[in-house]
């Protein structure tokens, strides 16, 4: 029925436009007056279209608002454009800008900032005179991220933080196994820089999921005697979140430094080995202890490995090590007790303070 009635209309429209045009012949009207005599309507029409634009932008404008400021909106926008951005890849990799700093290459400005920043990590003899005559790593405690970076991090000088966190004891954890659940998701995302012993092939599997889903088991149960050690770096930005859910920030950490940009997690008991592991860290480093103790040692990188001397630490729980890889290169070894060691290690850009 309605069909029928648009159908009526418009024909009502064509025969009532067919006569307007022929009344304006009869008129005999020049080009002139024609235009000025359809003003109005040209007006209307002009206005509606228009009215259309501005109502399609105030509705898009909305939208936008309404994503920003209401999370649930939020959380699945973001969930939908990391979607989309995955289906992407086949035609694009756009993975290498993830964690560029700069977009826009090219232009005078940005090769010297980046010379810039390439000559800030070339370490010259002179530097050397900071750790020259340094044999101990200093003990701290109530201290505040200012007169750490005065009289620490701008000398390049590590320094020990007595009271860094809470002991494993007033954590949520009620045992070894506890905490093993929690950093479930860790391990089972794939994490990189994995080393161990306690399963063959680690590094080279092709089976990376089902392999860390076997270490997981062993993990859940290991005994007290049992000799064993694991460390692996949280390399993905969801599994780096949930450390600092897990874990926390030490007091000193202050609100402007931006959070780590990939965290670690060392774990050791009851092994015997007489060569330390190495470690390959950059920028600030800050190794807080979880539970029982850890030996850590740092030496002095190419061109000051001469003049600087080792520094040993060994980190008991509630304590931190706090350091600048600026000068540093880190090893650590496991604990030969049965009182497990868990450490938690964060990363964080030293150019960003």
């Amino acid at each position: 029925m309605s069909s029928q009635s648009d159908a009526l209309s418009e024909e009502a429209l064509d025969q009532e436009f067919e006569s307007i045009v022929q009344t304006i012949a009869g008129l005999e009207l020049t080009d002139c007056e024609i235009y000025k005599a359809f003003a109005p309507l040209r007006w209307h029409l002009f206005r509606r279209k228009w009215i259309k634009r501005l109502q399609l932008v105030v509705v898009i404008a909305v939208a936008v608002l309404a994503v920003c400021h209401i999370s649930f909106l939020n959380w699945n926008a973001s969930a939908v454009g990391r979607l989309a951005m995955i289906k992407l890849l086949p035609h694009w990799d756009w993975r290498p800008l993830y964690k560029e700093r700069c977009l826009i290459k090219g232009f005078p400005g940005v090769v010297q900032m980046q010379s810039m920043t390439q000559r800030s990590k070339v370490l010259f003899v002179d530097d050397c005179a900071v750790c020259e005559n340094i044999d101990t790593i200093s003990k701290i405690d109530a201290i505040t991220f200012d007169y750490l970076n005065e009289h620490h991090l701008l000398r390049s000088l590590p320094v020990l933080i007595t009271d860094s966190h809470i002991q494993w004891k007033d954590r949520t954890w009620k045992n070894m196994s506890s905490f093993v659940e929690s950093i479930e998701p860790l391990i089972l995302s794939r994490p990189c820089n994995v080393q161990t012993n306690l399963i063959f092939g680690i590094h080279s599997s092709k089976k990376s999921k089902n392999t860390m889903a076997d270490l997981y088991d062993m993990l859940l149960n290991v005994h007290k005697n049992d000799s064993w050690f694991l460390h692996f770096r949280n390399c993905e930005h969801k599994t780096i979140k949930i450390t600092r859910l897990l874990f926390g920030k030490p007091y000193f950490y202050p609100a402007h430094l931006e959070m780590p940009y990939t965290t670690w997690i060392i774990m050791s008991n009851n092994y015997r080995k007489i060569s330390p592991r190495d470690l390959n860290l950059d920028g600030l480093i800050v190794v807080m202890q979880l539970k029982g103790s850890i030996r850590v040692t740092l030496r002095a990188k190419a061109k000051c490995d001469q003049i600087c001397s080792e520094l040993v630490a060994v980190i008991h729980e509630g304590e931190s090590l706090v350091y600048s890889t600026k000068l540093w290169m880190t090893e650590y070894m496991p604990t030969n007790t049965t009182d497990t060691s868990i450490s938690f290690v964060t990363e964080t850009y030293e150019s960003r303070m």
